[in-house]
């Protein structure tokens, strides 16, 4: 084979044990070298490369639907899929797309970015084939943390009685990005370690190995005697509980016995859980002893491995001040879903774990809790990427915003996060919040900002109160400033200026400050709103009664952001002014690097520049 070359199906069904070996070796050191190239998720991708071959040998992608959730575990899946050739751009800007993407292929039934969503899916993948006559199967391959995602539950309440080909391969790594956690995965760990169940396994096999031949009756009654006997081991699987078919648990990085057991679940009448058990970053020592390092990496030299970055991020200075917080307020309690690592909490986690709650990847129950802390005098901080704060809204709209409890929403990855892509910007959120009564929406340009909102929004009756920041490091040499009470819906003034005003939310200000600095002194004003809702009224009175040209900056949507906001206060007061809304347009964006993005969508620094230009040409429209 070529450089680029992977077996087709037709190919891939012919290759014997020694060939699928190298093949699983070849895959992983193109996975891995394209991760350090262009950053992605390695370690997850790694556990799966044996696994995708038994997949490919068993289903034809061209036929069958493989539907992968997270997504993140999918890049063997598309070296098998006719896409080796653009592998190298995974990621990059105008390149493959990090996770499942129909308009990419065929080969890729659903778009899979949030976790959880593969079972409802491949559910309705599935029913269309049985209405259509296909016989067609579905395979939703599921980790074992999106388990704890209740979507998933709500998908296996609706598989009993469908008489579906349908098969839920259960990819069992113990983990998220973290360890997983709650009770399904104690269930799990009990059914893949409890070691008399596996003697009798191991016992079963060696006499079968002794009988010349095995007649299909004796496989089925030796299939049977194995399953009462887990039974009487195990108890019920929760999977059976609900009236689904299981198999397991099998070594998933065993090809030839994870195809065997595959091909048996398509011989069941029963929708056929599959429990593989698999080990996140396979083959790459360095993940394999640090998963969660190596979950989403950046760019990085194989042969040293990722090095912690030096800067500090917004997520690191959002850690450091919730412990510096709570060593003031003991009521102050931290609630993540699944993010411990990725939310800046592992310290706090480490110093106050009685205050520290993990839920894993379940949204909405994080929001709820919340509120049920806030409700009895705790102040929850609910630490959520924007993006998935989205399977949450009616929570928060219902359980804290109605009753106005004081839960701190902390958005991390707010705005464009780059290579994820269009599934995880945080594009919608001051959107998606500013509509809901009694909300605070505050945004910081720095990171002593963020620690003076973090630390407004914990005191006492502020109500719901919404601190979205980005991705990445922050702008300051020093941030380690004494707290300090930020007015709530005051903003302030940046650059001072007479001919063109820019009005900024978040950190995209840091680029407007760029930008205004090509420009005379006193020539155009930067003004920081600090908070969306409630707006600063009194501020925006002085600037339209000042200025007749008007520019709002975001790192989020202008359908309904600060750009709308502006725009509606300037028809509610009957002022006249001309307003460039500079933001992120209503379509979805893809992946690229943050500068990337910035320059497609029209709000990087030279952008920003040229609309100062073009405004400065333009008539007074008041005159």
């Amino acid at each position: 084979m070529g450089k680029y070359d992977f077996p087709s199906h037709d190919m891939l069904v012919t290759m014997n044990k020694s060939q699928l070996a190298t093949l699983a070796n070849r895959m992983r050191s193109v996975i891995i070298s394209s991760t350090a190239k262009n950053g992605g998720h390695l370690a997850s991708n790694l556990g799966m490369v044996e696994a995708t071959i038994a997949l490919h040998r068993v289903f034809d992608a061209e036929h069958d639907h493989l539907v992968f959730d997270v997504g993140h575990q999918c890049y063997a899946h598309k070296l098998l899929t006719g896409r080796a050739d653009g592998f190298s751009s995974l990621r990059s800007y105008g390149g493959m797309s990090g996770f499942p993407s129909p308009l990419e292929s065929g080969s890729d039934p659903f778009y899979a970015g949030h976790c959880g969503a593969s079972l409802s899916a491949a559910l309705g993948l599935s029913e269309y084939d049985k209405m259509t006559g296909s016989d067609a199967f579905t395979v939703a391959v599921i980790g074992d943390a999106a388990f704890s995602n209740g979507m998933v539950f709500e998908a296996m309440n609706n598989c009993v009685g469908r008489g579906l080909n349908l098969i839920i391969l259960l990819n069992d790594n113990t983990m998220s990005i973290d360890k997983s956690v709650g009770g399904l995965s104690s269930h799990l760990k009990k059914m893949r370690t409890d070691t008399a169940y596996f003697a009798f396994k191991h016992s079963m096999k060696a006499m079968l190995g002794r009988v010349p031949v095995v007649g299909r009756g004796l496989k089925d009654r030796t299939r049977n005697a194995k399953d009462r006997v887990r039974r009487a081991l195990l108890g019920d699987s929760i999977f059976e509980i609900m009236g689904l078919d299981y198999l397991g648990p099998v070594d998933g990085h065993d090809e030839a016995r994870l195809e065997a057991v595959l091909r048996e679940a398509k011989l069941r009448d029963r929708i056929c859980v599959v429990h593989m058990v698999t080990e996140k970053g396979k083959g790459f020592p360095l993940a394999e002893t640090s998963p969660e390092r190596y979950h989403s990496v950046g760019a990085f030299d194989p042969s040293v491995g990722v090095k912690p970055s030096a800067a500090p991020t917004f997520s690191s200075v959002f850690g450091s001040e919730m412990c510096s917080i709570a060593a003031r307020d003991d009521k102050l309690v931290a609630i993540t879903a699944a993010m411990c690592d990725g939310t800046g909490l592992t310290e706090f986690h480490g110093r106050y774990p009685e205050r520290f709650f993990d839920v894993g990847i379940a949204e909405q129950h994080a929001v709820t809790f919340s509120a049920g802390l806030a409700a009895k005098g705790f102040v929850p901080f609910c630490n959520i990427y924007s993006s998935f704060m989205q399977r949450a809204y009616d929570q928060v709209i219902h359980d804290v915003a109605l009753q106005n409890l004081n839960v701190v929403f902390c958005l991390d990855r707010a705005g464009f996060v780059g290579a994820d892509g269009a599934t995880h910007h945080g594009a919608f959120d001051l959107a998606y919040f500013r509509c809901i009564p009694n909300m605070i929406i505050a945004a910081p340009l720095d990171e002593a900002e963020l620690r003076n909102m973090m630390y407004t929004a914990q005191l006492p009756d502020q109500g719901p109160f919404s601190i979205r920041y980005p991705r990445g490091n922050g702008f300051l040499a020093d941030w380690h400033t004494p707290f300090q009470e930020l007015e709530i819906g005051k903003g302030r003034c940046l650059i001072e200026g007479e001919k063109i005003a820019i009005l900024s939310i978040g950190s995209i200000g840091n680029v407007a400050k760029k930008a205004v600095s090509h420009f005379e002194e006193s020539l155009v004003a930067l003004y920081d709103m600090r908070f969306l809702k409630p707006i600063d009224e009194e501020l925006l009175h002085t600037v339209f009664q000042k200025f007749s040209k008007i520019i709002t900056l975001e790192d989020g949507t202008i359908q309904g952001g600060l750009g709308s906001a502006v725009a509606e206060f300037m028809a509610d007061h009957q002022y006249h002014a001309t307003i460039k809304r500079l933001g992120i347009p209503d379509k979805f964006i893809e992946h690229g690097t943050q500068q990337q993005l910035y320059e497609e969508c029209g709000f990087d620094e030279k952008s920003i520049t040229r609309c100062i230009q073009e405004m400065l040409i333009e008539k007074d429209t008041r005159e």
